[in-house]
């Protein structure tokens, strides 16, 4: 929707972004170096261009935990993390992932003890791209034990973990529940270029973008309620899951601190 703003420059989620933080990770960097290159990777990535007045950047949830290192260094941006319900989130990524063949074979793969135990690096990898950057270390949740459900579960509950820690220790993060901010698109929108500092005159070609449907032709309704298409064992390593994030139950709302107040 930033896009139909004019003079708005989006840019969604950078690869420079996403490598420096497994660089970081993988201990492959020192942290000055660290700190000097996510800096001048974000001064590049919102480098003055005379076709933009400003720049809307869009992170992978994989590194929402860059975003302290990048408050520091750029205290007067904006920031904002738009989150969904637990269930729908790791349901809707299950429904994508059975659209094609290949990510369902990884699927099986993973959700099958035997054949994971042959190839544990299809459950290794998969943990590494979605939670590693974002995961806490005292949770004592093993990855290579985790079914799909229970990696994209871990996934979310890093994410959102870690932006309501940001909250706790007094960063100026505002969130959205991406739920309540369908409950009314229009208004919600309204609020939100408020917050950014956007004139109310680019309200109507935001809005115009939320009638598009990115996912025309992708079927969610087999996955809407996710405590009854999942199964006892994978609910139960889902609550298991959240609880050692110190989260709500799987489908609970769960809201972090500064939650902007859409109605």
């Amino acid at each position: 929707m930033m896009h139909r703003i004019p003079g708005m420059l989006v840019l969604p989620e950078p690869d420079a972004l996403t490598t420096l933080g497994f660089l970081y990770k993988n201990k492959q960097i020192q942290a000055n170096e660290y700190n000097q290159l996510l800096a001048s990777c974000v001064r590049l990535l919102c480098k003055p261009d005379d076709r933009y007045s400003a720049v809307f950047v869009k992170t992978r949830p994989c590194v929402t935990s860059l975003m302290e290192d990048i408050m520091k260094a750029f205290p007067r941006f904006r920031y904002l993390f738009m989150y969904r319900n637990s269930s729908k989130s790791v349901m809707s990524s299950l429904s994508l992932l059975y659209q094609d063949k290949a990510p369902m074979a990884l699927c099986f793969i993973m959700d099958s003890n035997i054949v994971s135990t042959i190839l544990p690096f299809v459950r290794y990898y998969f943990y590494y791209y979605n939670v590693f950057l974002n995961e806490k270390t005292n949770t004592g949740i093993n990855g290579k034990k985790l079914s799909t459900t229970g990696i994209l579960t871990a996934a979310w509950a890093a994410s959102v973990a870690q932006t309501a820690e940001l909250r706790y220790r007094g960063y100026n993060v505002g969130s959205i529940l991406y739920e309540d901010f369908m409950n009314n698109p229009r208004r919600s929108l309204s609020v939100l270029l408020q917050v950014l500092d956007i004139r109310s005159e680019h309200l109507a070609g935001a809005a115009e973008a939320l009638k598009v449907d990115f996912n025309k032709g992708v079927s969610h309704e087999l996955f809407m309620d996710a405590r009854r298409a999942m199964s006892t064992e994978n609910r139960l390593e889902a609550d298991n899951i959240l609880k050692a994030y110190g989260l709500s139950k799987l489908g609970e709302r769960y809201e972090i601190s500064g939650l902007l107040k859409l109605a």
